[in-house]
């Protein structure tokens, strides 16, 4: 989690005939060591928008991107387009509420985010702790998020299939769902220049020194829990999937449903994505310097040396040598679902 302290702003607009605020509200955020501020953003927002904006709210956190993610997640089925949402029949004091508890939250476990971040770059020993009740308790509440978590991924990805299919079939989804092919991009292959030039590859290497850290839970992969009692709202909703999804690859209404019941998924999932990373951060603080906590977790942290070629100083003192070895990266493609859903309104 970035621990980036900043402001969460809510624009209102004004209607030009009532004068009355209209339903449409922008969330968007300010970092601390920004030049601007939630007021230059204001004005910024007024260029090309014929209604007349005005700050609703500002709501200050320590973890301001977090908190705009999240947002964006819990009222995903009322974005409209970008960062401007549709507060029709619930007031816009709902999400000023929500980020206002998001930010006590944030600052009520930032001293375990700090000491996380700061445990990263610190080297473990060999030793590892005994588990606790509250460890234990801890351990529990993240195999039983991840499973819901894993849960609402298995199916957009069900979702996101389905709706590429109905592309494919030539159905005019393009507004929910989208094929974006990314650019090639040149690697230079150093394992080949190695094998060929091994006297150039020792003349231009440099020696580094990294912090290879990777944190793991015990028990995740044979965790399993009976969503119903787990969690009956994100149970119920994910039930929907298969009588949504029945016909969204030949009727436009079945397939923008099926993507309405995606953004209901991420208003599902974003709180327990907020608060996985609460407890994984609360896990490492308690983990320290050791290498892991017996039963619960393992998060090793070696510094690594490592032999690279200086590619910037090769390319400029052998460019020849250097071409020989570019080569351009496979053509990929990204399937995006939309989450906007202006289409609705």
């Amino acid at each position: 989690m970035k621990l980036t302290g900043g402001e969460i702003y809510f624009l209102g607009e004004k209607d030009l005939k009532t004068g009355k605020d209209t339903n449409l509200v922008k969330i968007g955020l300010v970092r601390e060591k920004e030049s601007r501020d939630t007021w230059s953003r204001l004005l910024e927002h007024q260029t090309g928008n014929p209604r007349m904006l005005h700050v609703v709210e500002i709501v200050k956190t320590p973890v301001v991107e977090r908190v705009e993610t999240a947002l964006l997640g819990i009222f995903a089925t009322r974005r409209v387009s970008g960062e401007w949402f549709y507060f029709n029949d619930i007031p816009v004091t709902d999400a000023i509420n929500e980020a206002k508890n998001l930010s006590r939250s944030a600052n009520k476990q930032f001293k375990d985010l700090e000491k996380a971040e700061e445990l990263k770059s610190k080297k473990s020993s060999s030793k590892v702790v005994s588990s606790n009740d509250s460890i234990n308790k801890l351990h529990m509440e993240y195999l039983k998020l991840n499973f819901q978590i894993k849960e609402c991924k298995e199916t957009v990805k069900f979702i996101q299939d389905i709706l590429m299919q109905a592309l494919k079939n030539g159905l005019e989804v393009q507004h929910i769902i989208d094929v974006q092919k990314r650019k090639q991009t040149q690697l230079f292959d150093e394992d080949a220049f190695k094998a060929k030039y091994p006297k150039l590859w020792t003349q231009f290497s440099v020696s580094t020194e990294e912090m290879n850290q990777r944190f793991t839970w015990v028990g995740v992969k044979t965790a399993n829990f009976e969503l119903l009692k787990l969690n009956p709202e994100l149970a119920m909703s994910l039930s929907k999937f298969e009588s949504v999804g029945r016909n969204a690859t030949v009727h436009i209404s079945a397939a923008e449903k099926l993507h309405f019941l995606y953004l209901s998924i991420l208003t599902h999932q974003a709180p327990l994505d907020w608060r996985k990373e609460f407890v994984e951060a609360k896990m490492k603080s308690a983990c320290g310097t050791s290498s892991g906590i017996e039963g619960i977790c393992n998060w090793n942290r070696v510094i690594e040396k490592e032999s690279k070629i200086d590619k910037e100083l090769l390319r400029e003192k052998q460019p020849k040598k250097y071409e020989e070895f570019v080569r351009l990266s496979k053509v990929s493609e990204a399937i995006i679902l939309s989450k906007d859903l202006g289409y609705h309104i």
